[in-house]
């Protein structure tokens, strides 16, 4: 069973392709994905940070 990162990166890189294809039509769809994409990363990002900050760790 693919992550949710793993499941966003594969309709990016579909969406990717269909704008490759098709044009600008399905722009907004990929960037939506890639804003998605981005999102989970700044979420792990920062849930890493916190842990790190309750461990006494600075990040």
């Amino acid at each position: 069973m693919l992550s949710e990162s793993e499941r966003l990166l594969a309709a990016l890189n579909i969406a990717a392709q269909i704008v490759g294809r098709d044009g600008e039509a399905f722009l907004p769809i990929f960037m939506r994905l890639e804003s998605e994409v981005q999102g989970l990363e700044l979420q792990a990002s920062a849930l890493e940070r916190a842990k790190g900050m309750s461990r006494g760790r600075a990040a």
